[in-house]
């Protein structure tokens, strides 16, 4: 059977005639009858012979209805339901089965199912009821959409897990507002965690009725080359060693939503030229295929590369990066919007209490200076991390800095991390009433009693060799315990 991407439904409530179904029976003559009786009518159909591959289908594909057999050897009906409705975004599911009882329909209610057929099943029947289940399903959605669209309106029109407070974010989320009712496609420049993805999301999240869209995620630094045409394009059955069904790819799932490809900057050359290709002419073909496949989606791209230098050395096409680079978008670092800093660690610090059931570390002034004047190289991901250690290991205590990772408790350390990073001068980081010599001294002091006055772990730990940090015990007149190695030879830095 034929397999097609869902597309948007409309908005007048009308049956969707381009709904995706999924139809699961042992039986193949079974199968194909109710296969190609609802093709004919318009639908997009998957098939699946058994239990495991049914759920497989669901979890890749999203389908808008399943119609499934009972009594199948794998697994039967009432489970693939259960697991099918448990899903985040769970189909319509119909049961068909030669063996009924009040007390398997039951069930198969309790559970979920829209509806429960005997065999033999009347056609006309079965497409009466698979059109009452997409009705249904609209109607779930719609109010899905209304609940979101209220809980936004309740935060000005903005989605409550954002959180920001600094002038650099209110400017880039009004840019967002403004883009996200637009079809633009829009290049997110910033360092590796500040949040990218957040940012692409809220440009679909805001955009005219999100709920009804699809919006996909490429990572494309985390697929290899060779599996990055197939999650891309698809591919047929047989196409190469493996494919041992039909699949659909990133773009073809993408089609009436949002597509973002994170990191288009690692894309190879070759794969940029079909990209292109599509971008250009709006169709593809799968691997393996022949059937030209019309496509129409928003692009959404990230990188946290300078892609001007990339073109610079022939490493990314010049006619691609126009096609992306439409509107840019700009996430600033943690590091350049520390008003953000605190309010984000609150922010994770209650999600992760109320997701473990613990109550929440609580900042001091001293500990909340320390994380504001920290560099924050890992951005957004990086304080993410942090707050979900300190759920765990400080749950419902005042936080010391001896809680804080080394490099955020020590200035020294923090003002390390910058310099090593080449971030310049401009991000030096505050350093209240405290001159350079006193914030040095303390870092050593600190660093040399953590591991017990050992000058070789002490030195690793604060990125110096060991001949440095003697030139600085003797500079503060500090004394420290001789090293095991100390008649090894030393090399400056």
């Amino acid at each position: 059977m034929s397999t097609a991407a869902a597309h948007p439904p409309s908005s007048s409530g009308a049956v969707r005639r381009d709904a995706l179904l999924l139809i699961v029976d042992d039986r193949e003559d079974n199968r194909v009858t109710i296969a190609e009786a609802f093709e004919r009518q318009g639908y997009a159909v998957l098939t699946a012979a058994g239990g495991q591959e049914a759920l497989r289908q669901i979890a890749e594909h999203a389908p808008d209805l399943v119609i499934c057999d009972l009594k199948m050897p794998d697994m039967d009906g009432l489970e693939v339901l259960r697991t099918a409705r448990a899903a985040q975004n769970p189909p319509e599911i119909i049961l068909l089965t030669a063996y009924g009882t009040v007390e398997t329909a039951v069930d198969a209610l309790k559970l979920g199912a829209f509806n429960y057929l005997t065999k033999p099943v009347n056609l006309k029947d079965l497409r009466a009821q698979a059109e009452k289940a997409l009705e249904h399903r609209q109607l779930r959605r719609d109010v899905g959409r209304y609940r979101r669209q209220a809980e936004a309106a309740a935060h000005n029109g903005w989605p409550e897990q954002f959180v920001f407070e600094s002038p650099a974010m209110r400017r880039l989320m009004e840019m967002v507002r403004r883009l996200a009712p637009t079809q633009s496609n829009v290049l997110i420049d910033g360092e590796s965690g500040v949040g990218k993805e957040v940012v692409a999301q809220a440009l679909h999240n805001l955009g005219p009725d999100p709920a009804a869209r699809p919006f996909i995620v490429v990572h494309c630094a985390a697929l290899p080359e060779s599996l990055l045409e197939a999650e891309l394009f698809g591919h047929e059955k047989g196409a190469f060693t493996g494919a041992e069904k039909q699949t659909l790819g990133r773009l073809e799932l993408a089609d009436g939503g949002t597509l973002f490809l994170d990191e288009i900057g690692e894309v190879p050359l070759a794969m940029q030229v079909k990209l292109l290709r599509v971008l250009e002419q709006r169709e593809l073909m799968r691997v393996g295929g022949r059937r030209v496949i019309r496509v129409n989606f928003r692009l959404l791209a990230a990188t946290n590369r300078n892609l001007e230098e990339e073109v610079a050395a022939g490493r990314f096409r010049e006619d691609l990066f126009y096609r992306l680079n439409v509107v840019r978008l700009r996430v600033p670092p943690l590091r350049e919007r520390r008003d953000d800093i605190l309010p984000l660690l609150r922010h994770f610090l209650t999600r992760f209490a109320a997701e473990g059931g613990q109550p929440q570390p609580r900042l001091t002034p001293e500990v909340e200076r320390r994380l504001v004047a920290y560099p924050w190289p890992g951005n957004v991901r990086e304080l993410r991390n942090l707050a979900e250690r300190l759920s765990i290991f400080a749950a419902g205590r005042e936080l010391r800095a001896d809680d804080l990772p080394f490099e955020i408790a020590n200035p020294f350390a923090a003002g390390r991390i910058v310099a090593g990073r080449g971030l310049g001068p401009g991000s030096a980081v505050a350093t209240d009433m405290l001159d350079l010599q006193q914030i040095e001294r303390i870092t050593i002091e600190r660093a040399l009693a953590r591991f017990g006055g050992n000058r070789s772990a002490a030195a690793e730990a604060l990125g110096i060799s060991r001949r440095t940090l003697q030139r600085k015990l003797k500079e503060y007149q500090m004394a420290a315990q001789e090293d095991e190695d100390d008649s090894t030879d030393e090399n400056g830095d």
